[in-house]
């Protein structure tokens, strides 16, 4: 039977990086793809923007997060946004929301299943400001350079996890599970500042941002107010 690294595999060379402040539609269009991919009973693809290759009647996971769930930059910030994205394009979940070791068996059943599993962490790196992969975070860095995250875990060994990240799809990273499930635990242990931007030497297209800071050029700014919505931590959405 295939495995969710034979979907993976499958599908690599389409998959592309995600658009500012969108990694958790790009992580379930990359569910849909590989599940698409290995089975006979499939499902519609999704797609994160129009210019990924097309959309749902008309509606892609931006658009209607903006129009449905009040989302201005199509990220998802709680369990009911999800649940109501998933449903809404005709696909279904598993949710753990509780902490603990739990979670390590939510995910292996999940992965033996072909669920690929979407779940939220603290990142940090190249998008808040540093120079390496967006990876998860056992704790609040004192620059306070991280930031809530989705990425897709469709693999495991006896210690690690390996999963697909929206800003470098096209190669599956590797994390140990104690690292990822502690990220998972306290991703709103951190509380974003509401003003961020994106600088002005960011490449076109590359998700690149930091909070706001008296002397920094940008060219777009961005009013990321969740006080009230962000509820991410141990959140865990399998997908099939």
């Amino acid at each position: 039977m295939p495995t969710l690294s034979d979907a993976y595999y499958n599908i690599q060379k389409i998959l592309k990086p995600q658009k500012q402040g969108t990694c958790g539609l790009y992580s379930f269009w990359f569910a849909t793809l590989m599940l698409n991919s290995i089975r006979t009973g499939r499902k519609q693809v999704v797609y994160p923007r129009g210019c990924e290759g097309g959309a749902v009647d008309g509606v892609s996971l931006r658009k209607f997060t903006k129009d449905t769930l009040g989302s201005a930059q199509g990220e998802l910030l709680n369990h009911d946004e999800i649940a109501a994205m998933i449903h809404g394009f005709g696909w279904d979940f598993e949710v753990n929301d509780g902490g603990g070791e739990q979670r390590k068996t939510f995910i292996t059943n999940s992965l033996r299943q072909t669920r690929p599993v979407m779940f939220s962490y603290l990142a940090g790196g190249a998008s808040y400001g540093g120079e390496q992969a967006v990876m998860p975070l056992r704790s609040v860095p004192a620059n306070r350079a991280c930031g809530p995250h989705w990425s897709l875990i469709v693999d495991e060994s006896n210690m690690a996890y390996g999963f697909v990240e929206p800003n470098h799809p096209n190669g599956m990273k590797w994390d140990s599970k104690q690292t990822i499930l502690r990220s998972n635990e306290i991703v709103d242990d951190f509380v974003m500042d509401r003003w961020w931007v994106k600088p002005a030497s960011s490449p076109k297209g590359q998700a690149t941002v930091q909070p706001y800071a008296q002397g920094v050029q940008f060219k777009k700014v961005y009013d990321v107010k969740v006080a009230g919505r962000q509820a991410l931590n141990n959140l865990l959405f399998a997908v099939f």
